[in-house]
């Protein structure tokens, strides 16, 4: 048996007509599955958990954006294979990971039953599948969520980024890389990634690939107010990592690091407090539906 769990308000509504399309497509074929619908923030997590344990269980599939990827992630038993249909606003994961947004086409990948590896982020015990973060991208997030009480728009995610260019503030990392690296710095950001798009869609980290055993950490180190606008750009063209005056991108195992004062960290989006703490890249222990096998 196959578990769909949809959140019906994903993408502005695009939850729920994805579970119509999914009976279109699935019902002629006889296909066996059982659609449930998230119906509050960490319902799908307590679902993932509950229909993973289910003896007839042969695999979850998450319908939804970033946000319901990562709670069915963070629900799931690991060796259950995992099918990913995109249709939230951003969808950024699924863009990095060539996940297709033809409902259609990504239900093909769950019809073959063919799985592939692909790597997970854990935050302490908090997984991720994307990319998490602490600095610059926080105080976004923080902002954005305001906004979005009183916008329904992606323009929430790049007005939240202008205000905070206008109140840019530095922290202090300590940080180690491997058990050898050692970062003692200010920084606007440090992003650790498993999926290469963040924020509806800026390629945040380009080099980051899903199933190639590593995270890519990036790090942008105190500059110069006049240079912030300038690296923002370079953000949305996706050549920050070509910075190299005011950019460190290390490809790791595992970092564990620790920020001065009072600071949040971001997990695929949703803003945490687990700082400080050990970030691990788990390689290859998710299996992801996929159209053809590995």
């Amino acid at each position: 048996m196959i578990y769909f769990i949809i959140n019906p308000l994903a993408g502005g509504g695009q939850g729920a007509a994805a579970g119509a399309k999914i009976r279109e497509v699935l019902d002629p074929i006889n296909f066996e599955y059982t659609i449930c619908e998230s119906e509050y923030p960490g319902h799908a997590v307590e679902l993932a958990r509950e229909l993973s344990q289910k003896a007839d269980c042969t695999g979850i599939v998450a319908v939804g954006g970033d946000g319901t990827f990562s709670e069915v992630l963070n629900g799931m038993d690991i060796s259950t294979p995992l099918g990913l249909i995109p249709c939230g606003t951003g969808n950024d994961f699924a863009s990095g990971a060539g996940i297709s947004k033809d409902i259609a086409a990504a239900l093909k990948a769950v019809i073959s039953g063919n799985t592939a590896p692909m790597d997970y982020i854990t935050v302490g015990d908090r997984r991720c599948l994307n990319i998490t973060g602490t600095g610059f991208d926080v105080d976004i997030l923080i902002r954005e969520a305001k906004y979005r009480k009183k916008l329904k728009s992606k323009i929430t995610y790049y007005l939240a980024l202008f205000v905070t260019i206008l109140s840019i503030r530095f922290r202090s990392l300590k940080a180690v890389i491997d058990d050898n690296t050692v970062i003692d710095r200010d920084i606007l950001i440090l992003v650790a990634a498993n999926g290469r798009f963040f924020g509806g869609g800026m390629p945040m980290v380009p080099s980051a690939v899903t199933n190639d055993g590593v995270m890519d950490v990036l790090v942008v180190r105190k500059v110069p107010y006049i240079v912030i606008p300038k690296l923002l750009f370079c953000f949305l063209k996706g050549n920050i990592e070509k910075q190299t005056k005011y950019v460190d991108i290390y490809r790791c195992k595992k970092i564990s690091c620790a920020v001065e004062g009072s600071t949040d960290i971001e997990v695929d989006g949703e803003v945490v407090s687990l700082l400080p703490a050990e970030i691990r890249i788990h390689s290859g222990e998710l299996r992801v539906f996929c159209k053809e096998s590995i």
